[in-house]
């Protein structure tokens, strides 16, 4: 039983399930983003990164290297347009996005599991008929809440699906695991 038993007895999956509540809450409040918005925030956030590096290899000239990077990417976006609330708040819709695809891909998979490890439960000689249901009905309730998480996000499915790879790009340039930022036009 890979998934529903064991993660369903866990501590973590009652933490796992807050965390993504509370991003289905936030999701609502967040408008649906346009494919030139998640351009706009990608090429963005290269020239941040880049502007990030800049102060980390000068950081001895800075009494706090963090906060000076700050103060002067936040500069840099209001020079370029952006105001700095709604780009975090773009940058927060397209990764809680990305998560949302991902976990949909997740529950697509497991579901195809699900039965057999409800029947397994069911058949578990050591619990009695009410643990049994209590399991089963957790199982189902964990996908429940993963769906959930999921369907808030789909509206921005269609913005930010085409541009899910190059995002993964992004991120391993800016974590240092390539040399180039994606490309785009």
């Amino acid at each position: 039983m890979r998934v529903g038993v064991q993660f369903f007895k866990s501590g973590i999956c009652v933490a796992f399930l807050m965390v993504l509540t509370t991003n289905v809450n936030a999701q609502h409040e967040i408008r649906s983003l346009s494919t030139a918005e998640v351009e706009s925030w990608m090429k963005t956030r290269i020239e941040t990164h880049k502007l990030e590096r800049e102060y980390r290899a000068n950081a001895e000239k800075y009494d706090s290297v963090v906060e000076a990077y700050f103060k002067a990417r936040d500069e840099y976006l209001v020079k370029n347009g952006w105001d700095v609330q709604e780009f975090k708040d773009i940058e927060s819709a397209i990764y809680d996005t990305i998560t949302g695809i991902d976990e949909q891909e997740s529950i697509d998979e497991e579901k195809k599991e699900l039965q057999s490890e409800v029947d397994a439960v069911n058949k578990n000689e050591y619990l009695t008929a009410e643990q049994k249901k209590e399991i089963v009905d957790g199982m189902y309730k964990v996908f429940e809440i993963r769906q959930e998480m999921v369907d808030a996000t789909k509206h921005n499915w269609p913005a930010v699906k085409p541009y899910r790879e190059k995002i993964r790009v992004l991120n391993d340039w800016m974590a240092g695991n390539i040399s180039d930022p994606p490309t785009i036009e």
